[in-house]
């Protein structure tokens, strides 16, 4: 085991000179997660580029920030309405037609026949089913890379950075036994595992032409993301839709939790026996402020479900894809 260290360690080179080869090995490693990642996204777009508003917020932000802009749709539509239970609220169906025919649309709205939180709804299996039939077209028009070369790129980048990062703290602990100085290892580590962490977060699965669009439409739509954040009640439901899909803006969805926790189902619980007890003591209804439970903040929603790919406004009626 010992000669296996020592051979691992480069316990033949100096300390200087193991330094600069590891602190080399580091950086040429990044750089090539970077081209790997690149040469993966490296797609064009095939398909049309004006995306329904939910499908252009899956590329951007996946498949809880495509179930939030369908919500978000539904709720400016009055097709679904916000009712609070405890400390955070919940979703019910009104009974409206929703304005266009999208399955998603349809589906959320029979599962929110009866009153339902917006994680119970995003764990639906037909709506799951429909999300993957979306992300399987995005992937086939080269708006997302291919899943399986993503996760093989990821997991080859993982277990190289594992081997890396195993090299240097082998080193460190055999410098550390035989009495020798580890302090510039110490810190060509901590580099080195933040700069290779830079280097496998760039697996993004959008490609490289969807990103460019993402960005242009961004940057053309930079002013509704102000607006959005300082007067959103003047901002109109199209644009609401739009900040969420691209910025992931979304006050109207704030208090509606999307994933469920054991500390969320204790404080409903605790909430639930407060309210009980004011009722009992008939000291009035109960009312507790909303939950800071929804990670985005946002904007209303939109009549129609996508946008112009040409326009890019904080006018357009959608999301350009």
């Amino acid at each position: 085991m010992w000669w296996f260290l020592e051979l691992v360690t480069l316990q033949n080179l100096d300390g200087r000179t193991f330094l600069a080869v590891y602190g080399g090995l580091i950086l040429i490693s990044t750089l090539a997660f970077v081209a790997l990642n690149r040469l993966v996204r490296n797609r064009r777009l095939s398909g049309p580029t004006d995306l329904p508003a939910f499908e252009l917020a899956m590329v951007e932000g996946g498949d809880a920030r495509a179930l939030q802009t369908a919500v978000l749709e539904l709720l400016h539509a009055e097709c679904l309405q916000r009712e609070q239970s405890s400390i955070w609220f919940k979703l019910k169906a009104t009974g409206r037609k929703p304005p266009n025919d999208e399955t998603l649309h349809q589906l959320i709205l029979e599962r929110a026949a009866q009153t339902q939180s917006l994680y119970k709804i995003s764990t639906h299996k037909p709506i799951q089913k429909i999300l993957r039939q979306s992300r399987r077209r995005l992937v086939k028009d080269g708006w997302l890379a291919y899943p399986w070369l993503l996760e093989l790129t990821s997991l080859v980048t993982l277990l190289w950075m594992v081997c890396l990062l195993g090299m240097g703290l082998a080193r460190m602990y055999l410098g550390v036994f035989q009495g020798r100085p580890v302090t510039y290892l110490v810190y060509e580590l901590l580099f080195g595992f933040f700069i290779l962490l830079f280097g496998v977060k760039q697996n993004n699965p959008t490609t490289l032409a969807a990103a460019q669009y993402l960005k242009d439409y961004r940057r053309r739509s930079a002013a509704l993301a102000t607006q959005i954040r300082s007067k959103a009640a003047n901002v109109s439901a199209a644009d609401q839709v739009l900040a969420l899909a691209l910025f992931g803006l979304a006050p109207a969805l704030e208090g509606l939790v999307y994933v469920e926790s054991p500390v969320l189902s204790m404080l409903e619980s605790a909430s639930n026996r407060a309210s009980s007890a004011v009722a009992r003591g008939g000291g009035g209804s109960y009312e507790s402020s909303s939950s800071d439970s929804f990670s985005s903040a946002s904007c209303g929603s939109s009549s129609a479900s996508s946008c112009g790919g040409g326009g890019g406004g904080s006018t357009s009626s959608g999301c350009g894809g």
